[in-house]
């Protein structure tokens, strides 16, 4: 009887072991797929096509933090050209020190206030590429890069008729380090699918895309770049496949007549098609000078906000700019 007990109890110990190892195998096996799955979903996300959420972590000052609460009020900015060459860059270095956060001493302030700040970059920031042989060929010191960042810039146009002063090379060494310093761009990109692609950021819930196009041909651009040409066709393929997946969809063209303080007749109807095709908001540049803002059906229209840095001084209506205020409130 005893003995019978016995081989019982050993028979329960060795049962109970390996119930246990199977257990502990399978849960072994459980971590081993998740981490694996995991790392590649994180590779997966990593691409130029994805980075709208990355960056919303590490723009940890910003106010662009994902936490679904659609009744805050949002507070958009937008401002014209940016170019910090030529003789913004002799006066950076002679009154300003060298320190290229001197442009911004004063209005930094203000930009740092929105949710998501705007700007037209006008031209390429790089120590790389050869110039094309324009009398206007702009190409900015690396040290720039961090200058906007610090003024509070989150989303930069490429989209216009100097990024390819310094040819494909530039504008590729470009849009790395806007990368890296965690500014988005629009407009450009490695290839054309890419130079194409909104970027869609979300904030406060409200899903808003950015696009970005140029008038104007931006030279020769090897394959390195790509930038995206302004046209009603290139417009409603982009503005279809995004119309129902955002609340607002925000349209940047590089277009118009230089000093002219009205918009010509293209710009008065591509901007229109814009509203029709599903845009909420135009904002315009390239003309150097201020141009109306108006609204139209649903939508805003602002033709041109003019210089924000330049070095035009040679009438008043080159050295004034517009910093427009778009308010979103519930999606709209």
């Amino acid at each position: 009887m005893s003995r019978y007990r016995k081989n019982l109890d050993t028979k329960g110990i060795l049962f109970t072991l390996k119930f246990f190892g199977v257990i502990g195998i399978f849960f072994a096996l459980v971590q081993a797929v998740f981490f694996f799955y995991g790392e590649y979903k994180i590779s997966d996300i990593i691409s130029d096509e994805v980075d709208a959420k990355i960056s919303d972590l590490k723009n940890k000052n910003k106010a662009n933090v994902i936490n679904f609460n659609s009744n805050k009020e949002i507070k958009l900015g937008f401002v014209g050209d940016i170019m910090l060459d030529r003789n913004v860059e002799r006066a950076i270095l002679t009154k300003g020190e060298g320190d290229f956060d001197f442009p911004f001493e004063y209005i930094g302030v203000t930009l740092r206030e929105y949710d998501f700040m705007f700007g037209n970059l006008e031209g390429s920031v790089s120590n790389k590429g050869e110039d094309r042989g324009s009398i206007y060929s702009f190409r900015m010191d690396t040290k720039a890069i961090a200058a906007l960042k610090k003024a509070g810039f989150d989303i930069l146009s490429v989209a216009n008729n100097h990024s390819a002063d310094w040819g494909g090379e530039a504008m590729y060494d470009t849009m790395r380090r806007l990368e890296g310093a965690g500014i988005r761009y629009v407009g450009g990109g490695f290839n054309k699918p890419n130079a194409y692609r909104p970027k869609i950021i979300d904030i406060n819930g409200t899903k808003i895309a950015y696009t970005a196009f140029s008038q104007f041909e931006s030279g020769r651009l090897e394959n390195s770049a790509v930038l995206a040409h302004l046209n009603k066709e290139n417009l409603r393929r982009v503005l279809k496949s995004i119309r129902n997946e955002v609340n607002i969809i925000i349209v940047s063209m590089h277009f118009g007549d230089e000093y002219k303080s009205l918009p010509n007749k293209f710009q008065e109807s591509i901007a229109k098609f814009a509203i029709d095709e599903g845009a909420d908001l135009v904002v315009g540049h390239h003309p150097h000078v201020v141009q109306p803002v108006e609204k139209y059906k649903n939508g805003y229209i602002a033709y041109s906000l003019g210089n924000f840095i330049f070095d035009q001084n040679f009438s008043e209506e080159t050295m004034q700019g517009l910093l427009l205020d778009v308010l979103i409130k519930s999606g709209k």
